[in-house]
């Protein structure tokens, strides 16, 4: 974002100029994390169905947890209450208040389900989001896109490496939120 640094080629993602002098890249081959269900779509969108699994469902399955999830054996939904994106404070970033008062109403359901609040993580790759929000590798995850708008941009969500690591950063279930109209467009998974 800073044409400075950007005239200086620092726009290029450091692992990608290690490739251009030389270095050899060597990819996740064995996941440790994610439950099945959640590992599923980042192992054939980010790895062509490469990467392979070492956590069996029985292992992610939290028998204390009284989450309503839709399907008990896939701790995973789409969560959609639509707000208006804004500007933060700053000028320079993006934030979306109806969709962090739902990101609050969510994590509270998973500390009335058990949950404790160490457990949970919220992501989002915009500093005016996080503002009223944190994020982290957890057990239980909501990524929060925080893009909401008629014209469809999905900033961040353009970079593929960014949207798998906020798809795979939940050990036992992840609550997704935003919105349908501008994740389903076709650059957002690189199509």
């Amino acid at each position: 974002m800073n044409k400075k640094a950007a005239g200086a080629g620092l726009t290029q993602w450091l692992f990608e100029r290690l490739v251009v002098l030389g270095n050899r890249p060597i990819r996740l081959q064995v996941q440790y994390r994610m439950h099945p269900s959640l590992f599923e779509f980042p192992s054939n969108m980010f790895y062509e169905g490469r990467l392979q699994n070492s956590v069996t469902a029985p292992e992610r399955l939290r028998k204390n947890i009284d989450f309503p999830w839709h399907a008990p054996d896939t701790p995973m939904f789409f969560y959609q209450k639509l707000g208006q994106e804004g500007i933060s404070s700053s000028g320079t970033s993006f934030l979306n208040r109806t969709e962090a008062s739902n990101v609050e109403k969510i994590v509270a359901k998973f500390l009335k389900a058990g949950v404790m609040s160490s457990q949970t993580g919220i992501v989002t790759p915009y500093k005016g989001q996080y503002s009223v929000q944190e994020g982290r590798e957890k057990d239980y995850v909501i990524p929060s896109r925080a893009r909401s708008n008629e014209h469809q941009g999905i900033g961040f969500l353009n970079d593929p490496r960014r949207l798998n690591v906020a798809l795979t950063r939940a050990k036992y279930g992840v609550v997704i939120l935003g919105n349908p109209k501008v994740l389903s467009k076709p650059s957002c998974f690189g199509g």
